[in-house]
């Protein structure tokens, strides 16, 4: 026993040790442990507690706490992000899609829970990261590219003809790191490239653009990166599924009203034709009533033209005429036309 007890250092004492119960000193020396000192080292040696005297106080040291190799995965302490890791987060952050119509939307913590798994999914265990990780990375993603996205908008309003896409790409990068001279150059093309083409990020650069000023500005949290404060739950948590139903039956609502609106609208057009139609048709007819009425004045006054030439004629011819030989009774009838062709033409005389 000598030569087994100062193996612990010179610093340890026997009344400074937690043993077991089965130990050799709490039997004493001339004891022996069931099965052999081998035995008894076996059950001993996987967890030691140990007391260090200070002069005041002892804390216990736990020896064996960590975990097992084997189920340690992950040996370094920072892992550095690849381009191919951006990408695979990009992909798992426009997987992870909130659908509030169907209420399969999660939220916030859930979201975020769900990219890291698909994330995780898609990369090797010694790769893998935590929910806290991913969600920062991503933040810091999401905010270099919608500045970029912003530089890039601005060049391209400037693009002359004749330029290239080259050409648009340098002035956009170029702008982009006069207004973030402190941020550095842009690294994350490679995710621009995915993002810039995705009607999801199209929308979430609109929401950004629709906010306030102040609402709209980034925060920075110590020893974590830049991130989003449009990270909470306003970022990527869309409207709840009822209000969304609820909108979505106003709108069916609204579309309603707009279709009945544009059939009134339609049928109030064709009336007002009908009308238009219906007056034209009504001049036209009165145009040629009153032609025709004066077609017959002028056949009137036509014919009572030749109705007197005619008398008149008469008239004169039985003036004319020989009444030497003539009969009584023929010159009285004669005398009788006379003054009926006088009154005719002349009206009565006295």
């Amino acid at each position: 026993m000598d030569g087994w007890f100062p193996l612990l250092g010179p610093a340890f004492a026997a009344n400074e040790l937690v043993l077991p119960t089965n130990c050799l000193f709490c039997r004493g020396v001339d004891s022996h442990a069931p099965g052999g000192l081998l035995k008894f080292l076996r059950k001993t040696t996987p967890r030691t507690e140990q007391h260090v005297c200070n002069g005041s106080s002892s804390q216990p040291i736990n020896v064996g706490d960590d975990c097992n190799v084997g189920d340690c995965v992950r040996t370094e302490k920072r892992l550095p992000w690849t381009k191919e890791e951006d990408l695979r987060l990009v992909s798992a952050w426009l997987n992870n899609s909130n659908d509030p119509i169907q209420s399969n939307y999660k939220k916030n913590d859930q979201y975020w829970n769900g990219v890291a798994a698909v994330y995780n999914n898609t990369t090797p265990k010694n790769r893998a990261r935590q929910v806290k990780q991913v969600k920062d990375r991503f933040g810091r993603i999401k905010k270099r590219v919608a500045w970029f996205c912003a530089s890039w908008k601005e060049a391209n309003a400037l693009w002359a003809s004749g330029e290239s896409e080259v050409n648009l790409m340098d002035r956009t990068v170029k702008s982009y790191e006069e207004d973030h001279k402190k941020d550095g150059p842009f690294m994350f093309k490679h995710c621009w490239d995915v993002l810039s083409k995705e009607p999801k990020w199209d929308a979430y650069l609109e929401r950004l653009e629709g906010l306030e000023p102040d609402k709209r500005k980034f925060n920075v949290e110590e020893g974590v990166g830049h991130h989003f404060s449009l990270d909470d739950a306003r970022d990527e948590r869309p409207i709840g599924g009822k209000q969304a139903k609820e909108q979505q039956k106003r709108k069916r609502k609204d579309q309603a009203i707009i279709d009945l609106e544009e059939e009134f609208h339609k049928l109030v057009d064709a009336q007002n034709t009908a009308n238009e139609g219906h007056k034209e048709m009504l001049e036209t007819q009165r145009r040629v009533s009153s032609e025709n009425v004066e077609a017959r004045k002028l056949k009137y006054l036509a014919e009572k033209e030749h109705k007197e030439s005619t008398i008149l004629e008469t008239y004169k011819s039985l003036m004319m005429q020989d009444t030497t030989g003539m009969p009584e009774d023929v010159r009285s009838e004669r005398m009788l036309a006379l003054r009926c062709f006088r009154e005719k033409l002349f009206g009565k005389t006295d």
